[in-house]
């Protein structure tokens, strides 16, 4: 039975668990870096093609991405990933914060899902670009390889 207070009796404010408040900090925490990262990279992945050539140019690598269109390509649908699981994971942390579950870990899974959308993404247009390949090739046959002492 639940025992009501007597008329007049001070209520207490309901008890917040505060083994739970580290849950919430680092969930509000995970959030937030994860959407300064999407919302930071939105625009860079929007002109993937000129993102890359300006990453090769500062490597030294000669050429430009060949794959330009599909880059445009990459660059939208990683985006796209990036912002679903961006909003994937506030919806489903608000709901299991509110239920008082551990809701940290769901932003964690998100930054898995949208940083191997990105990986896989780019890592396709950069194995397969020639100017990539061949700088990859020149390094190879200009390594020094040193020989071991008799």
């Amino acid at each position: 039975m639940s025992e009501t207070p007597p008329a007049g009796a001070p209520v207490k404010p309901p008890v917040t668990d505060q083994r739970r408040q580290w849950d919430r900090f680092l969930t509000i925490a995970l959030l937030a870096l994860g959407s300064v990262t999407v919302f930071s990279t939105f625009g860079e992945l929007a002109d993937l093609a000129c993102t890359i050539d300006e990453t090769y140019r500062l490597q030294g690598i000669e050429g430009r991405l060949a794959a330009r269109d599909a880059a445009g390509i990459v660059g939208f649908v990683v985006n796209v990933i990036r912002v679903f699981a961006l909003l994937w994971a506030i919806a489903l942390s608000v709901q299991r914060l509110r239920a008082g579950k551990l809701a940290f870990w769901i932003p964690l899974i998100a930054g898995v899902v949208a940083t191997l959308a990105l990986m896989i993404g780019i890592g396709a247009l950069i194995l397969s670009d020639p100017a990539f390949l061949a700088y990859v090739e020149m390094i190879s046959t200009t390594a020094v390889v040193p020989t071991p002492a008799p």
